[in-house]
């Protein structure tokens, strides 16, 4: 298999190709920075992909979009606790307990594409008191009321 260029694991590499599209909209002044390590975790997921002859599947689409998705939440509860205006300690409690959420997408990733360098063993995946969030793709145990 090629070696990767970027991040060691495709969960890693499905995570900093989230963040990279949304910094590449969040901040369009440093656009071309983002597109320049998009294309390069592209050319590594291509590798993966093909060495691996990964086929496309529902699960796998929903744990990208789930990603993405949590990233964004994740973006913007941080973005609440930067703003003097708005400063709060629920936005940083929120975008910690959203991080845990995010490490077990990555982990689930990480399995569904058999990918043993991430061996889909996650770190931080506490989500502390999360209420009102439902990520059914990570199985019962991750619904959070």
């Amino acid at each position: 298999m090629p070696r990767r260029r970027l991040y060691p694991s495709v969960g890693e590499l499905f995570d900093r190709l989230s963040i990279d599209q949304i910094k590449q909209v969040a901040d369009p002044a440093h656009s071309d920075d983002y597109g320049s390590e998009i294309d390069k975790i592209l050319a590594d997921l291509d590798g993966l992909f093909v060495a691996r002859s990964v086929k496309l599947s529902a699960r796998l689409i929903r744990l990208v979009i789930a990603l993405a998705q949590i990233n964004l939440h994740i973006w913007q509860a941080k973005e609440a606790t930067l703003s003097a205006s708005t400063r709060s300690d629920a936005a940083l409690k929120l975008s910690h307990q959203l991080n845990g959420i995010r490490n077990q997408l990555k982990a689930a990733l990480e399995v569904e594409l058999k990918d043993e360098v991430g061996a889909g063993v996650p770190t931080n995946t506490s989500h502390e008191d999360l209420d009102g969030w439902l990520f059914s793709i990570l199985g019962n145990e991750a619904t959070f009321r």
